[in-house]
């Protein structure tokens, strides 16, 4: 028997920019409007990654993707946030950042300007593209589509020792530890137990990044349980849906 939407009695959906009341609003209209009998909830992403890291209790997320944030709430209920607020005024450490400082620093090479670097020989056959000019078009059409590209690139010759793409693996790793140490700091739990998920397209594709953050992260906050995600985000959404039907507080599924 098939389910229709009339049958559907709880949405939770954590999407980005929904931190904007605008967006949130928009969106809880139009899924109300879909699912008539539901009762809507519209949060962020980040609330969904940390309550997938930590149920209701104190924890911090850190997601490095196409853009950065980290995120964490104590034992008290307080949360407090640094990062997300995308690629012009923020997303340090993030794919896009990673990209777009890889390119300009293999223009200063061309330019004379930088050190020799194996970028050099590799970011135009990854992007299918031959010529700056159109590249630069690309770029002013869609930068979405080009600078988080470039960051596997960056990843591979930091893993064969480039020197430059280390550096600017270490200062991605540097700018998000400072987001991390941010948001502990200000919930006050360094001393504490929690949970520390780091999470998203950054991770996993560079040991060499990948080991700068962890030591890291065991430097700011020795007590916690770092590690990666255990519950999908949409499974804790699924779950805060189903618990704001029944009138439960939401927490960590079984």
């Amino acid at each position: 028997q098939s389910i229709k939407a009339v049958d559907i009695g709880g949405i939770c959906a954590g999407l980005g920019g929904a931190g904007r009341t605008n967006v949130a609003k928009r969106m809880s209209h139009f899924l109300q409007g879909a699912f008539p009998k539901a009762t809507v909830n519209v949060t962020t992403d980040v609330e969904i990654a940390l309550a997938a890291a930590a149920g209701t209790g104190a924890g911090v997320v850190l997601i490095a993707g196409t853009g950065s944030v980290a995120y964490g709430r104590n034992a008290d209920g307080k949360t407090a946030r640094a990062g997300g607020w995308g690629p012009w005024l923020g997303d340090e450490g993030s794919a896009f950042d990673i990209g777009r400082r890889a390119l300009a620093e293999v223009r200063r090479f061309e330019d004379g300007m930088g050190p020799a670097t194996l970028l050099a020989e590799r970011i135009f056959p990854a992007l299918e593209c031959r010529t700056w000019a159109a590249l630069i078009e690309r770029i002013a059409k869609d930068p979405d589509e080009v600078f988080p590209r470039v960051f596997p690139v960056v990843a591979k010759a930091a893993e064969e020792g480039d020197e430059l793409s280390r550096r600017l693996m270490s200062g991605a790793a540097a700018a998000l530890l400072a987001l991390v140490t941010h948001v502990i700091g200000k919930l006050g739990i360094a001393e504490t137990s929690f949970p520390l998920v780091r999470l998203g397209g950054v991770f996993g594709r560079s040991a060499y990044l990948d080991s700068l953050v962890d030591a890291g992260l065991r430097e700011v906050a020795s007590r916690a349980a770092i590690g990666p995600l255990k519950t999908s985000p949409a499974e804790a959404a699924a779950l805060m849906a189903r618990n704001a039907v029944v009138g439960r507080p939401t927490g960590r599924p079984a």
